[in-house]
C-alpha cells in the first residue's frame, strides 16, 4: 500500500489528470482511448483508502467507457460496488460513518447499474441495517428491524 501511495500515485496520477483535462478541454468525451494508467490509478486510489477521489474517477471512467485495468477481470460497477460496500461494512461494524461514499455508490446500484440480484439485495440489506442503527442511536425505542436483543 505504501508503494502505491508514495510512489505509483504521485508518478501516474498527474498523467491521468492531464488526460482527463485534455478530454474536457477539447470536448472529446466521445473519443476515449483505452488508458490503462487511468484505470490503474483508480484501483490504487481505492487500495490506499482515497475513496472520494477513487469514486469520482471511477464514475468518470464509466461515463467515458474506459475499460477496467487489464489485470482485473471485472467491470467497473461491480468493482466499485464491492470495494465501497466492503469498506462500509467494516466502518459500520466499528461505529464509524459510511457517508458520503455509501450513498454515492448505493444510488448508482439502485438506479443505474445492472448488478446480479444477490449483490443488489446485499446492498439493500446493508442500507437497511445502517438505517436501523441510526434509528437506534436517535431513538430510545429499539426498531423492529434489528435482530439484537434488548
Amino acid at each position: 500500500m505504501a508503494h502505491k501511495r508514495d510512489v505509483l500515485l504521485p508518478k501516474w496520477l498527474p498523467i491521468t489528470n492531464d488526460y482527463l483535462a485534455k478530454l474536457d478541454a477539447n470536448n472529446q468525451k466521445d473519443k476515449v482511448d483505452d488508458h490503462p494508467i487511468f484505470a490503474y490509478c483508480i484501483v490504487w486510489l481505492f487500495d490506499v483508502g482515497e475513496l472520494g477521489r477513487a469514486i469520482e474517477l471511477a464514475f468518470r471512467a464509466i461515463e467515458l467507457g474506459q475499460p477496467m485495468a487489464g489485470s482485473i477481470r471485472r467491470q467497473w460497477a461491480g468493482f466499485i460496488s464491492d470495494t465501497v460496500f466492503d469498506w462500509a461494512q467494516v466502518q459500520a461494524e466499528n461505529g464509524h460513518s459510511i457517508e458520503p461514499y455509501f450513498s454515492m455508490v448505493f444510488k448508482r446500484v439502485v438506479n443505474d447499474w445492472k448488478l446480479p440480484e444477490p449483490v443488489t439485495l446485499h446492498r439493500h440489506r446493508l442500507a437497511t441495517l445502517v438505517a436501523c442503527n441510526r434509528l437506534m442511536h436517535y431513538s430510545k425505542k429499539r426498531p423492529a428491524c434489528t435482530n439484537s436483543p434488548r
